[in-house]
């Protein structure tokens, strides 16, 4: 199935400036704590302006994406399911809030199982590795190595 050009063009546009804002509001950060967000944010530019680019190139053209075999060429939604959008966008709300509140960590290893219960992903096994991993890597990449203060936890007042 194909997607429709015009909102893959929107996403595009979206995603470009949402990362040019968080861009311009990364310049507030201290100089050494602004390197990996920029990182990440020129990453997803670049590769924002490459989707929107694609959505102009004609479907005959040698930079067009494959087609697989078997397609009819109908366009899909951009939503599979709206309810698992708005489930989303509202648990990630939530998320954010819970960072101030409970901590760094604690609040992703809720949100994580939480996420993925909520999206239908029911792999007890599959969600503690991916959480486990995921708390991992951001403990050693932000507190080991970039040695980066994460807001605190809640129990911390308690020790």
């Amino acid at each position: 199935m194909a997607v429709a050009p015009l909102t893959e063009r929107l996403a595009a546009v979206v995603t470009l400036a949402v990362t040019g804002v968080a861009w311009w509001m990364s310049a507030r950060f201290p100089f050494d704590a602004r390197f990996f967000p920029r990182m990440v944010l020129g990453l997803l530019g670049v590769l924002s302006v490459v989707w929107l680019v694609r959505t102009f190139v004609s479907a005959g053209s040698r930079f067009a994406a494959p087609v697989a075999e078997g397609e009819t060429g109908e366009v899909e939604p951009f939503f599979i399911s709206p309810g698992y959008f708005v489930a989303a966008i509202t648990m990630l709300t939530a998320y954010v809030l819970m960072v101030g509140q409970l901590g760094y960590f604690s609040s992703t290893i809720l949100f994580i199982p939480a996420m993925a219960l909520a999206l239908g992903y029911r792999r007890p096994l599959g969600i503690l590795l991916t959480t486990g991993a995921f708390v991992g890597m951001i403990y050693l990449i932000f507190v080991v190595m970039f040695r980066r203060r994460l807001p605190t936890e809640f129990f911390a007042t308690w020790l």
